[in-house]
């Protein structure tokens, strides 16, 4: 199968454009099994260069399960942090999907956490989750230290120059100016 791309007014220059393989599953009798997820332990991890935590939500069926919806809430010491939703989700069979929240390098600190994640898919099943999970002061430094973080740039010597930039434009003005005055004083 392969995914429908919407058509747009302009043609890009690079599309990707993907296929992939829907399972059949063959069965005797007419009893379905039933979906099932659960959810790991919550560590601190460093995703795509920010600080976050990660959970593992595995699928512990034989079944495929598409068009998820998954919101969760960080919440410190009762106070929400981090509120974030994702959609159109996909869980292989047998399979572990690596959920990660990631947040603020200001508000990751050491404390008490709560983490409520709630799974629901286009068949109106739902699964709720809630870990509870202590951050301590050397895990925090240590994904802190591995975080990418943009860097300060120090820039003040082209304010500088900025600066005598103007002062030789004023500078040049005046001197015109002056000698102009003068030059009129004179011939009169």
């Amino acid at each position: 199968m392969t995914k429908e791309i919407p058509k747009q007014d302009k043609t890009p220059q690079l599309v990707n454009q993907y296929s992939y393989v829907i399972g059949l599953r063959i069965r005797e009798g007419s009893e379905n099994s039933e979906r099932e997820l659960s959810a790991g332990e919550v560590k601190p991890v460093v995703s795509f260069g920010k600080t976050g935590i990660t959970v593992p939500i595995s699928n512990v069926q034989a079944n495929a399960m598409g068009k998820l919806t998954v919101e969760s809430v960080l919440k410190r010491e009762g106070k929400e942090i981090k509120k974030d939703t994702y959609k159109d989700r996909e869980i292989a069979p047998n399979s572990v999907y690596p959920y990660s929240l990631s947040w603020d390098k200001q508000d990751y600190v050491p404390g008490n956490y709560q983490l409520s994640i709630v799974i629901t898919d286009a068949q109106s099943h739902k699964w709720s989750f809630n870990k509870e999970f202590t951050l301590k002061a050397e895990e925090v430094t240590e994904v802190k230290n591995a975080a990418v973080h943009p860097q300060k740039e120090d820039n003040w010597w082209v304010w500088w120059l900025i600066g005598l930039f103007v002062v030789i434009i004023l500078g040049l003005i005046i001197y015109i100016f002056y000698n102009k005055r003068r030059k009129e004083n004179t011939n009169v």
